[in-house]
């Protein structure tokens, strides 16, 4: 090779040593090198000696004590290119005892596997000579050996010889033996002493030898300011580790940054670009409105995705520094590779891929499209740009080609809504009951009945969502139940003849509004759109759009959420409302931002292409919002309650109404600070407004068909029996009852087997309790010899014990109802059902007896009192309710292995974290004035 072609290539490996180190730093990508070279540690050490020969500010080591520090650092990199364990030996013994600054430190690569399975792990070791012994300090941040974060073990001087060999032969080597350099450091001492006060809870981090250098420097400093072994068990010690101070991490990266650069400015500029990575990943810059704070982890693994799928990056992972032009073959390659065309990505025709799959893939190029155009923003490289706009265009593509499938299959699985106008037969609208109004004779029955069910479970699911008794369980009835949802608030509030909700020279203007909503469902041309927005009336409060914003969140297993948005114009201005109770975007439960009315046009594209919920980018359109505004505002006075239940598409739009309606009666926007205002139904000295509007919610239901109705009454039964046990308990008792309580009637509603029937018959209540019904019931409970789906022979004695109470609170809750329900089958169905409980408790008692008369070792009492109460930890989920869905679509009952007591124990636990998680959120004001509207 001649002298130009060596030095071209030991440029390029230089580049890459230094874009390698760089890019671990930043977490930016995996670690591709497990065991790392000479050379490569050569690089790194130089880098952070760099570092603090740079560091004037003293921001690490005073200027007094740099150069010896510096030494220790020239030493420990030398170490790695020695050939015999005698160098560091020489070291350890020529080094000061009791000095911090004199060290050696080492990064090594561990087996956490003893079988020898690809299981490496990197950790950090520093070695001091201290009271004349060595003291051998490990660092390790995701505690893999079982002794905290940081330990040591104290060595006698007399085995430096020792130390040195295991160092030697075990330093960056992926052996075999687990843990081998752990364990032989540990055979040559008295163990390893943990030092706790160092330990911090965050675990997680990246794997090489660049974080594991860093977490080294971390401690070594830090034991230059406190004696590390000697600090008390309970002091108070800031956390070290990446992120608990992201501003002061953000200083070190920056003085990284500066140590690699070069005179080279052309890699300078490469260097940059690849930390503006980071810096977004911090939000430190760029728009990044979608970084919630409690979801940092999939943030920063979106960002690393992006880094690692950036066309300019793969380019310069293969070059010397320069990219003078796009080299269209090695581009074409890399977006063939990172954005996949469909058949590659599945293997097979896009209809055969399974929803799921295609909805996981939207997720992330949703992620990955949000950051993409976030980013373009920001570059100013010509090259990166337009690699980075058609890596984005590419993608975006295939994102809308997946969405357009997914599209498919969503309106296709939806009902028809079956209009037979040409046979002289029609169905009114949702929200009322049906009518023939001709009987002709080629009106296909059975038709008319599945349109009857359909239209009947709509209203049912409705308002089991409404009272809180089911979750969203099907989205794809979505958005398009809002048409009998706005519906049946119109007629509410048409039926209010006392001025519940508003007075009467509102009302019409209030229902104006909300048939805008219903409205928007149907247009075709967003100029329709334009024109509803342009005619708002300024500062009118019952002059609004109320519309139902669907939205993804930032991780994919948290699904998509829908809140309440309200537009107004105000003061010449477009002021957006946003009601979340549950704050998933981080802004409060209800926040607003102010858009300019020139921006109407974009306003009006935002609504118009949300109201079908096929946008999976994260935040979507609230992001698209703050675009023509601003960030949202949080309206901190106003204290909403937390849902109780999945049923965010329909309860998050109540909430919404709420306000709007409270807000006609004090200005939300013009709340004091100290204000504290959790805005209610009706008049200001109105009691129970709450349950007064769930029973006009009912009442504006009902319609000309009498069974409906009468259905519609047992549904809110169940609603008016929780919210008795509620009143009863109080508030104070509430706040620790009411999720498990909430949890509680859910499951007795979705195992109601009267509300199978219903649904399955269209509405029809059953003629009477006949036999079919009551094998069902039977089965329900478990015919006589049966039990947990076995014989009763086969159960367990604790099993059975455990049946019985549970059976027995059932039986508590199932007596409680009984006073709530008018239709008299209903009632004989719950009172066989109660009663097939109660036989099946003496069965399993007859049972009991048998046992304990064959094994005597305890008396009835004794093996009561040894049952423990089931309280799993809180990190195991409920058990799966039975879904009311799945049961109703066959009309067939799952079999209920009661699980209250063990379901409610899990239930307190979440409900004990999350009141103590809302305790320690509590805003305190010197004067509060708080209001109950």
């Amino acid at each position: 090779m001649n002298t130009e072609k060596m030095m071209k290539e030991n440029n390029k490996n230089e580049f890459l040593q230094k874009l390698q180190i760089l890019t671990l730093t930043l977490s930016l990508k995996e670690n591709n090198q497990r065991v790392a070279s000479p050379d490569f540690y050569s690089s790194l050490y130089s880098t952070y000696i760099k570092m603090l020969e740079n560091d004037d500010d003293q921001s690490f080591i005073d200027i007094e004590n740099q150069s010896k520090v510096i030494d220790s650092l020239k030493r420990s990199m030398d170490f790695y290119s020695s050939d015999h364990p005698s160098f560091l030996q020489k070291i350890i013994e020529k080094m000061t005892n009791d000095d911090p600054t004199d060290f050696m430190l080492f990064q090594n690569l561990n087996n956490l596997d003893k079988d020898g399975n690809n299981l490496q792990h990197y950790c950090g070791w520093i070695v001091y000579k201290r009271e004349n012994d060595l003291f051998v300090v490990q660092v390790d941040r995701k505690e893999k050996f079982g002794v905290g974060q940081v330990s040591y073990a104290r060595i006698p001087l007399t085995k430096a010889a020792c130390l040195s060999e295991l160092f030697f032969l075990k330093l960056n080597v992926q052996n075999s033996d687990e843990f081998s350099l752990f364990h032989g450091i540990k055979s040559i001492s008295a163990g390893f002493q943990e030092i706790p006060v160092l330990n911090n809870k965050v675990k997680k981090g990246m794997d090489n030898p660049v974080s594991a250098l860093e977490d080294i420097l971390k401690i070594l400093l830090f034991h230059y300011i406190a004696d590390i072994f000697s600090l008390n068990t309970t002091d108070m010690i800031r956390s070290l580790w990446h992120g608990a101070n992201i501003q002061l991490t953000i200083q070190i990266r920056e003085s990284l940054l500066a140590a690699i650069k070069t005179d080279n400015q052309i890699w300078n500029d490469q260097f940059d670009y690849i930390f503006d990575y980071y810096l977004y990943q911090t939000g430190n810059i760029g728009i990044n409105a979608i970084l919630p704070s409690n979801k940092q982890n999939e943030w920063r693994d979106s960002i690393k995705k992006s880094f690692n799928s950036d066309p300019y990056i793969l380019a310069l992972m293969s070059s010397d520094g320069k990219i003078l032009d796009i080299d269209e073959e090695l581009l074409q390659k890399n977006l063939v590779l990172t954005v996949k065309p469909l058949n590659v990505l599945y293997d097979r025709e896009l209809p055969l891929v399974s929803s799921i799959e295609l909805m996981n893939t939207l997720y992330h190029d949703g992620i990955m499209i949000t950051i993409y155009e976030d980013r373009l923003t920001m570059i100013k490289n010509p090259i990166a740009k337009e690699m980075n706009q058609r890596f984005l265009s590419r993608l975006q593509e295939r994102y809308q080609e997946i969405n357009k499938e997914m599209k498919r299959r969503i309106i296709k699985n939806q009902p028809e809504e079956l209009t037979l106008e040409s046979n002289s037969y029609s169905l009114v609208q949702l929200g009322t009951n049906v009518v023939s109004t001709n009987d002709s004779s080629f009106v296909q029955t059975e038709i008319m009945k599945q349109q009857k069910k359909y239209v009947f479970s709509r209203n049912i699911d409705m308002l089991a969502l409404t009272l809180s008794l089911k979750s969203n369980d099907d989205i794809n009835c979505f958005p398009g139940i809002y048409d009998l949802l706005f519906s049946t608030y119109i007629k509410m509030i048409k039926n209010d003849q006392e001025d519940f909700f508003i007075d009467k020279q509102r009302q019409p203007h209030i229902i104006q509004s909300l048939q805008r909503t219903i409205e928007i469902y149907k247009l075709t041309n967003i100029e329709d759109l334009h024109n509803i927005f342009g005619n708002l009336r300024n500062n009118d409060p019952t002059d609004f759009v109320l519309f139902p914003a669907y939205f993804h969140m930032l991780d994919p297993k948290e699904g998509g959420h829908i809140c309440g948005l309200t537009i107004y114009k105000r003061d010449n201005e477009f002021m957006i409302m946003l009601v979340d109770k549950e704050s998933f975007f981080e802004s409060g439960a209800v926040s607003y931002v102010k858009a300019p009315l020139k921006n109407i046009q974009e306003l009006s594209q935002i609504i118009f292409s949300a109201r079908e919920f096929f946008d999976f980018k994260p935040y979507g359109i609230l992001r698209k919002i703050e675009a023509i505004s601003h960030k949202f505002k949080a309206i901190p006075s106003i204290k909403l309650a937390h849902q109780t239940t999945g049923n965010c598409g329909i309860i998050e739009i109540e909430a919404t109404l709420r306000l709007i309606l409270f807000h006609c009666k004090k200005d939300l926007f013009a709340l004091q600070t100290c204000d504290r205002i959790t805005p209610k139904w009706g008049k200001d000295s109105q009691y129970s407004a709450t349950i007064e509007m769930k029973v006009r919610f009912v009442e504006a239901m009902k319609g000309t068909d009498q069974e409906w109705n009468q259905n519609f009454d047992y549904v809110l039964g169940y609603y008016l029996y929780r919210k008795k046990q509620s009143i009863k308990w109080g508030e104070a008792q509430l706040s620790i009852h009411k999720d498990y309580w909430y949890t509680t009637i859910r499951h007795l509603y979705s195992n109601d087997l009267y509300i199978v029937e219903i649904l399955n018959s269209g509405g029809m209540i059953p003629a009477d309790f006949d036999v079919s019904l009551k094998e069902k019931m039977i089965e329900l409970v478990g015919k006589a010899g049966i039990l947990l789906n076995r014989e009763i022979k086969a159960v367990g004695l604790s099993d059975l014990y455990k049946e019985i109470r549970e059976n027995t609170y059932e039986l508590e809750l199932l007596k409680g109802r009984l006073s709530f329900l008018k239709i008299p089958v209903a009632k004989e169905m719950l009172d066989y059902y109660i009663a097939r409980i109660m036989i099946k408790n003496i069965e399993i008692k007859k049972e009991i007896n048998r046992r304990i008369g064959i094994e005597p070792k305890e008396s009835t009492c004794q093996m009561m009192e040894r049952l423990p109460i089931i309280s799993p930890p809180a990190s195991v989920q409920s058990p799966p309710l039975s879904s009311p869905t799945s049961q109703r679509t066959t009309g067939t009952m799952v079999s209920v292995s009661n699980r209250f007591i063990s379901m409610i124990d899990q239930v307190k636990q979440v409900s004990k974290d999350k009141n103590q998680r809302l305790v320690s959120k509590q805003v305190k004001c010197k004067v509060q004035n708080t209001l109950t509207k």
